[in-house]
């Protein structure tokens, strides 16, 4: 028997793929603007929707901020995750900052004005510590 009070349930499968490991078309419910509706209308997992270049902004800051740290370490300027001093390894620190201004080579005319200005800033910094920790 079926209950006419009860709600018909649907499932919407949001895959990326098949089950043969193609990669399927866009045809899952969008908004306006792009992004992918869940099944009340909204945004998945109920968080606020952000686009992809808000991550993109985020992941490479993340990435930036990273490198900054582990030059910083193996500078001696900042003690290690376990709250341990790290005995200077300059030529490591060298080649951090060295893979950093790859990176804003490599990324000059993609970044947004935000990251341009937090790469240019971090490389000033590291290299002015890195010239201050060679002198003494």
């Amino acid at each position: 028997m079926k209950n006419p009070d009860k709600p018909k349930m649907k499932v919407t499968d949001r895959r990326h793929f098949t089950s043969q490991g193609e990669r399927r078309g866009s045809d899952a419910p969008q908004e306006e603007n792009g992004r992918q509706k869940d099944a009340a209308g909204g945004t998945p997992s109920g968080t606020p929707a952000q686009g992809p270049q808000a991550r993109a902004s985020i992941e490479f800051e993340t990435l930036v901020l990273s490198l900054t740290r582990q030059a910083l370490m193996l500078m001696g300027e900042e003690p290690d995750p376990q709250g341990k001093q790290v005995e200077p390894q300059m030529e490591a620190a060298r080649g951090l900052v060295d893979m950093l201004m790859a990176l804003r080579e490599k990324t000059k005319g993609n970044l947004t004005p935000d990251e341009e200005e937090l790469v240019r800033r971090v490389i000033y910094e590291l290299q002015m510590k890195f010239a201050q920790k060679m002198k003494s």
